[in-house]
């Protein structure tokens, strides 16, 4: 006879430590308790191991990447759960509290039963990977800024690139978990199956996990093309840069041309006579005071910075804005393009 499934979980812990031989000695008592097939100590001992979920005679197995907003690199959590028991195997302490089962259950799930602390220890897996990706999401969005605004090492986009892929590579294999625990569970009699509160508890935690996992294709998306905005944003800079460099050459060739004309040995020289000197000055500056508004006509000195460009919808009430923001930017556009 099965017995009740509400009876609270007994939770044990164990942090191995960096021998691999003291680990393996601290954890054999815990295997022999749990009754720990030897293929799972060996997963606990090597670590390195995707998220998953299996599922053995008396439990189930699960491998999770836990990622936090203070750190880079993810910490890898392995969970034997049997029936009203749950062993957490990790390599190192958690990032908040004395405990891992302190940060994992933040006091919502004393003195429930297995199922349910589960549920409890998913939420706050799936809500820490969360907080990881706004964290990723805000950095992206703040390069992409830097990108437009000044040079930056393209190290730190390939970087920031690397740190999404791998997330979105352990996200992906956490993604069937959700639905393997409730077949799973369906199939070991000591567990037993989810109940309807259960189940919509569960789904509650599969629907933060379906959103992280859209929001993370989003922002893998975008850090394709972050590349390809550093160098847009690169070639226009250097375009910029190459105009204004031409404009300083074209503003300065008439002053060369006629003192390099007036610097020669004429047969008078050429400020020796009054009436010389002023029309020498006259075909300098007024050269180049009409060479330079040439180039203001043709606006060479024009630059759009990014602080007078307009907003996209005009600052007014919320029933002129759908149908005035988009006629003001259109015209202030057709402005622009009659003047060049």
């Amino acid at each position: 006879m099965a017995k009740p499934v509400s009876n609270p979980v007994h939770i044990a812990e164990l942090v191995l430590p960096k021998d691999g031989q003291a680990a393996r000695e601290q954890l054999n008592p815990l295997a022999e308790e749990f009754k720990l097939h030897p293929l799972t100590v060996d997963d606990c001992l090597k670590g390195n191991q995707r998220c998953k979920l299996e599922t053995f005679d008396h439990y189930l197995f699960l491998v999770w990447h836990l990622y936090t907003p203070e750190r880079e690199q993810h910490r890898e959590l392995h969970f034997c759960i049997g029936f009203d028991k749950l062993l957490i195997v990790a390599e190192e302490l958690p990032p908040e509290g004395a405990s891992w089962r302190e940060y994992l259950l933040r006091h919502r799930g004393e003195n429930c039963a297995l199922k349910q602390t589960v549920t409890v220890i998913l939420d706050q897996l799936v809500e820490a990977a969360e907080g990881y990706l706004d964290v990723v999401q805000e950095e992206a969005a703040g390069l992409e800024r830097q990108i437009l605004e000044r040079y930056i090492d393209p190290d730190e986009v390939v970087y920031l690139k690397g740190l999404v892929r791998v997330f979105s590579r352990s996200m992906r294999s956490a993604q069937p978990i959700f639905s393997q625990l409730t077949e799973f569970s369906g199939q070991i009699d000591q567990i037993g199956a989810f109940s309807p509160d259960e189940r919509l508890r569960l789904r509650n935690v599969t629907d933060h996990m379906t959103r992280l996992l859209e929001a993370t294709q989003l922002l893998d998306g975008q850090m394709g093309t972050l590349m390809d905005v550093h160098w847009g944003a690169l070639s226009a800079r250097t375009n910029r840069q190459m105009q204004r460099l031409t404009t300083i050459a074209t503003i300065l060739l008439p002053v060369g041309f006629w003192s390099g004309l007036f610097g020669m040995n004429f047969e008078t020289m050429p400020f020796k006579e009054h009436w010389f000197f002023a029309c020498g000055m006259v075909a300098l500056f007024g050269t180049w005071l009409t060479v330079l508004f040439y180039m203001r006509k043709r606006g060479m000195f024009d630059h759009e910075l990014p602080s007078r460009r307009e907003t996209l919808f005009a600052k007014k009430g919320p029933l002129d804005a759908r149908d005035g923001g988009l006629r003001v930017r259109s015209k202030a556009r057709r402005r622009g393009a009659r003047q060049t």
